[in-house]
């Protein structure tokens, strides 16, 4: 856009263009700058529509560029410093405006406008109020105040304003939005999803909005998780998008903010839908496609998270580290390091009282669950390398009992052995004693036989 600051120029038209053609004009000129990509160029292209549909703004405008140099000077370093977020310059540049001539509302606005961003809201709501009686017809001074009472969370007065201007003007596409916004603050989403339907079917004609508000009822539809909702509305915009870079770059823009929020909040069944149905939109997108690999992943992840909670050959102790790894951020910090504590205790007496069931399981995690035992590889294998030193010393300890019971039977046995033989030496004594008795015994009789018998041969003869 070459000329930014003549608003017949921004619009592409004259100053003798009707309302009518004012509006097809604003229309064309949104197309071509998109509000969420082209958000410099879109207000100041809403500026100029707002002012140049509204007969007693133009009015003044056409006053304003033909008769007032010095309020040419302080429109542009109000604006500019309105830009650069310089918001008490802006007000004083604005309040110079309105020393020469008082009843000029754009810069009454353009006051507001700065007092609200300076977060003075008292003072804003004083401009706008003065505006709306100034110019009851004006729903963008409808739409300012509704801002105020919104940012101070007044949503019942945000709400009333927001559909008083919608009555008046229904081709404002940021009434409907904004509006849309209060009932999400208010989570009256019965009533937001009835309006923007309303709206839907007050817009058929243009595209743009329809499709910004379809976009906004995803929002709606996602915040109360109805995925089929989410998945009707979505088909729908795929089906009416044109062949349009900029449109398409924007619905992709808006639905990866939300895919994101969803991924944030853990619901990774949804944003792997959206994520699904926006390579379908616009399959180029790397972002996307990285969105998508890591929803994709994180639900094989939940599957075997889900496997491994099952799976009783692992310690329950061993399980933990990867739960408060995945769903860590649940917690509040102080619980969280509390569990955590205690799961590292728990680890210890683990290693000590149970290293055989400890290295079995650090095993297992290592090979049919390799992608978890990444997470925390280095706790792993120190509860792995300390469960073995506890079973290498264990061993070590049972060797040593088992030599030191050798030693003390090897100590006993030459006692007892001893003993036996000195048994054996005295019996075999003893028997030794009895057989030489025996045998004197044998030898008397058998003489005493012999000189019997002798005596007797002796006598017959």
């Amino acid at each position: 856009m070459k000329n930014m600051d003549n608003l017949y120029d921004i619009l592409q038209i004259d100053n003798k263009t009707r309302d009518i053609e004012i509006k097809k004009a604003y229309i064309k000129m949104l197309r071509k700058y998109p509000p969420e990509k082209c958000p410099e160029e879109f207000k100041k292209i809403r500026e100029a529509y707002e002012i140049l549909i509204d007969p007693i703004l133009k009015a003044e405008y056409n006053a304003f560029i033909n008769h007032k140099d010095n309020i040419n000077e302080y429109r542009k370093k109000g604006n500019n410093a309105l830009d650069k977020k310089q918001y008490r310059r802006a007000i004083l540049y604005y309040k110079k405006i309105l020393l020469i001539e008082p009843k000029l509302t754009f810069a009454k606005n353009k006051l507001g406008l700065a007092f609200f961003y300076h977060k003075q809201y008292e003072e804003a709501v004083i401009q706008f109020r003065e505006l709306i009686q100034l110019n009851p017809h004006n729903s963008i001074f409808y739409n300012n105040l509704a801002y105020v009472y919104k940012e101070q969370q007044k949503y019942d007065l945000a709400e009333e304003l927001l559909l008083k201007s919608y009555d008046i003007d229904s081709t404002n596409e940021k009434t409907v939005l904004a509006l849309g916004d209060v009932y999400i603050s208010l989570g009256n989403y019965e009533k937001g999803i009835k309006f923007i339907n309303k709206c839907l079917d007050d817009n058929k004609c243009d595209i743009f909005k329809e499709i910004m508000y379809y976009l906004k009822l995803t929002r709606m539809y996602v915040n109360i998780n109805n995925i089929n909702m989410v998945m009707e509305v979505l088909n729908i915009v795929k089906n009416i998008i044109p062949d349009e870079k900029k449109i398409k770059e924007y619905v992709v823009w808006k639905l990866q903010k939300i895919a994101e929020e969803l991924l944030k909040d853990n619901k990774y069944e949804l944003g792997y839908e959206i994520c699904e149905k926006l390579l379908k939109i616009d399959n180029d997108s790397e972002k996307i496609l990285d969105l998508y690999n890591k929803f994709n992943e994180i639900l094989k992840v939940r599957d075997l998270l889900k496997e491994l909670s099952r799976d009783g050959r692992i310690i329950e102790c061993l399980k933990k580290p990867i739960i408060y790894y995945l769903h860590g951020n649940s917690n509040s910090e102080k619980e969280f390091n509390k569990k955590k504590e205690k799961n590292i205790k728990e680890i210890k007496q683990s290693i000590e009282n149970d290293f055989i069931n400890v290295l079995k399981s650090i095993n297992i995690l290592k090979t049919k669950y390799k992608i978890f035992y990444k997470y925390k590889e280095e706790l792993y294998k120190d509860a792995y390398d300390m469960a073995n030193e506890n079973k290498l010393k264990n061993i070590n300890k049972q060797k040593c009992n088992e030599e030191l019971c050798a030693c003390k039977e090897e100590k006993d046995w030459p006692v007892l052995y001893s003993t036996n033989i000195k048994e054996k030496k005295k019996k075999y004594k003893f028997k030794k004693r009895f057989s030489r008795i025996l045998l004197g015994c044998a030898v008397v009789f058998v003489l005493l036989c012999i000189m019997i018998l002798n005596f007797h041969l002796i006598k017959r003869r």
